[in-house]
């Protein structure tokens, strides 16, 4: 389960968490640019960022829960300068 907010600094964050007792054991999907689909139904859209699910995978596998901020410089730079983009992620929880 995913979602994307504000923090208190006003850095938008992504959490993503499990139900008590689970933790996240794989991301099944992630994708900053311009991803396109719903909840366990997304697929790139026509801009990606080629790392979107480094950050993910490297700070929620084996996680309960986990925030990652949602900037270019996580996902590994802009892939689409100038246009809004968002973050989508699907994660499995066991």
């Amino acid at each position: 389960m995913a979602t994307s907010g504000k923090s208190n600094n006003l850095q938008p964050k992504a959490h993503l968490w499990c139900p008590a007792g689970l933790k996240i054991s794989n991301i099944q999907f992630a994708s900053y640019g311009l991803p396109q689909g719903t909840c366990g139904n997304y697929h790139e859209g026509s801009f990606h960022a080629q790392r979107s699910y480094d950050a993910l995978e490297k700070n929620c596998i084996g996680r309960q829960s986990c925030s990652v901020n949602v900037e270019p410089e996580v996902f590994g730079g802009d892939p689409c300068p100038n246009t809004s983009k968002k973050l989508a992620a699907d994660a499995i929880c066991s």
